[in-house]
C-alpha cells in the first residue's frame, strides 16, 4: 500500500548532526515522491476521539469556568460544540507543491519533535494556507493528548484586556493556561503591531515557553523585516525562530484543491473545466472556493431534468457544462474589477519584460515580443471580456485565431511550469501572471 506523504514525513529521522534547512530539505524531497491520492486520504484511519479544549491548561489545574473571564469561558467548549457545520483544516486535506511543501514538511516535523523550531512563524499573502497549517497542527496535536492553546491575536488581545480588569486569581489562571501548554498557536500575529501591553505579556508568555522546551507556532502575512513594531524584546525572540514562507498557491495546486472542493461539494467538473478555473484565480485560495460555491448556487437555478430536454446544459448530478462554466466564470471576473483597458495592460505587461507598447503592436517575431504579446493577449481576455477578432486587432493580428492561439499557449505554460525570462529575472509563468495581476488590481482598486 502507497503511503502518505506525511506517513514518509513521520517515519523521516531529523539528524542532530544537520542544520534544520537540510532536514527540512531532505524531508522534502522524501514527500515529493509521493502522490498526495484523495484514495489514499479516504483509506487513512480515523483520529482518536478525544475531548479538546482551546483553553485546556486552565481545566487541567481545576479551575471553575465561574473564576475565568467570560470570553476565555465562552471559548472553553469542545471543538464540535464551537460550529458543527465548520470544516477544520487537516493535513490529509492540505495539498501540497512547490509552493509550499517546505512549510508542509516543517509543520509535520515540529508535531514528531515538538520544541525543535521554537517559534515557528508561517508567513504570506491572505488566503496561501496559513490557517489550514496552524488547524491541523492544532488537530494533530490535540489528538496526541497535547495541551494546545489556540487563539487568533484579537482573542488574545481580548482576554489580556480582560484579564487586566479582572481580579488575581484569574490573572494566574490566565497566565498558566498559556505558559503550561503543550503547544501556543497564534494566528494573525500583525494584529498586535505596536500594541506595547499586549506584545509585552507574549513575550514573557514565549520567554517561558522557550525556557521550557515547549512548542510555539504563528501565522503572519507579512517577513519579519516588516514586524518591527513588535517591540525590541519579542522582535529579538522571534529572529530566534524560523520564518518559513507559504507562496500563493501553483497552477496545478490549484487545480488539485479545485478538485477537492469539487467532490466535496458534489461537482463534476472535467479535468479542463477545473484548469480554466485555476487559471481565472492565480492568487487566493478564497477565490476558488468562493467560485466552486458560486457554481454550485447558480447550479440551482437551472432547470430540473423533469422539466428539462435532454439537450439543456445542466443535470441533476450537478455535472458542469463547459458553457454554463464560461458564463458563470465571467460575471465572476468582470464583478471582481471594475473594467480593465488594454492599455492598463499593455502597460503592466511592458513594465514586466522591458519592453515598449509599441513592440507589442509591432508584429515581430523574437521571443523576447511574442511571449510577452501571448501573456498579454491572454490578460485582455480574461479581464476586459472584448470580442477576440477587437483583442487581436489591438496587437496589430490579422485574423482572431492568433489571439485563441495565444491563450491555449499560455495555458500549456501554465500546465507545465514553464519560466519566461522578465526584464529581471527567470520566473514561473505563474508567478509572472499573479505579479502583473496585482498590479491590475491595484489600478483597478
Amino acid at each position: 500500500m502507497e503511503k502518505t506523504s506525511a506517513e514518509i514525513l513521520e517515519n523521516v529521522p531529523l539528524d542532530s548532526g544537520n542544520t534544520f534547512t537540510e532536514q527540512m530539505e531532505s524531508a522534502s524531497r522524501s514527500a515529493q515522491s509521493v502522490s498526495r491520492t484523495s484514495a489514499t486520504t479516504k483509506s487513512a484511519k480515523p483520529a482518536k476521539t478525544r475531548r479538546s479544549y482551546r483553553h485546556s491548561a486552565a481545566v487541567a489545574e481545576g479551575e471553575s469556568r465561574a473564576h475565568l473571564p467570560k470570553k476565555i469561558a465562552r471559548d472553553m467548549v469542545e471543538v464540535g460544540e464551537r460550529n458543527p457545520e465548520h470544516r477544520y483544516g487537516t493535513l490529509e486535506t492540505f495539498v501540497t507543491g512547490s509552493s509550499n511543501l517546505t512549510a508542509y514538511t516543517t509543520a509535520c516535523s515540529i508535531l514528531r519533535q515538538p520544541g525543535i523550531v521554537s517559534p515557528m512563524v508561517f508567513y504570506g499573502d491572505s488566503g496561501v494556507g496559513k490557517t489550514h497549517l496552524l488547524d491541523a497542527i492544532w488537530k494533530k496535536a490535540s489528538d496526541a493528548g497535547k495541551r494546545v492553546q489556540y487563539s487568533t491575536a484579537e482573542e488574545f488581545t481580548t482576554e489580556f484586556l480582560e484579564m487586566l480588569r479582572s481580579q488575581n486569581r484569574t490573572q494566574t489562571v490566565f497566565r498558566k493556561q498559556y505558559r503550561q501548554a503543550d503547544f501556543f498557536i497564534l494566528d494573525d500575529l500583525q494584529f498586535l503591531l505596536k500594541k506595547s501591553s499586549t506584545l509585552s505579556e507574549l513575550s514573557h508568555i514565549i520567554a517561558h515557553m522557550q525556557r521550557t522546551g515547549r512548542q510555539i507556532v504563528m501565522a503572519c502575512d507579512r517577513p519579519l523585516d516588516q514586524m518591527s513594531g513588535l517591540g525590541k524584546d519579542l522582535f529579538s525572540y522571534m529572529k530566534g525562530g524560523v520564518w518559513c514562507k507559504i507562496n500563493p498557491p501553483a497552477f496545478d495546486v490549484r487545480t488539485r484543491i479545485l478538485s477537492q472542493l469539487a467532490e466535496r461539494n458534489g461537482l463534476k467538473l472535467s479535468l479542463e473545466q477545473r484548469k480554466n478555473i485555476a487559471s481565472q484565480f492565480s492568487g487566493d485560495v478564497r477565490e476558488l472556493i468562493g467560485s466552486i460555491h458560486t457554481l454550485k448556487l447558480m447550479s440551482r437555478t437551472q432547470p430540473s431534468p423533469r422539466s428539462a430536454k435532454a439537450t439543456d446544459r445542466y443535470a441533476s448530478d450537478l455535472t458542469m457544462n463547459a458553457q454554463f462554466v464560461e458564463e458563470v466564470l465571467s460575471n465572476m471576473a468582470s464583478s471582481s474589477l471594475r473594467s480593465v483597458q488594454l492599455d492598463e495592460i499593455k502597460r503592466v505587461v511592458c513594465e514586466m519584460f522591458g519592453i515598449a507598447v509599441e513592440d507589442l503592436s509591432s508584429g515581430g517575431r523574437s521571443r523576447r515580443i511574442t511571449q510577452p504579446r501571448m501573456l498579454a493577449m491572454w490578460l485582455a481576455r480574461k479581464y476586459t471580456r472584448k470580442p477576440f477578432a477587437e483583442i487581436g486587432h489591438s496587437f496589430g493580428c490579422a485574423s482572431h485565431s492568433t489571439v485563441i492561439s495565444a491563450q491555449k499557449k499560455v495555458e500549456n505554460w501554465l500546465e507545465q511550469g514553464m519560466s519566461l525570462q522578465t526584464s529581471q529575472q527567470s520566473l514561473h509563468t505563474d508567478e509572472i501572471l499573479r505579479r502583473m495581476e496585482s498590479q491590475l488590481r491595484q489600478c483597478c482598486s
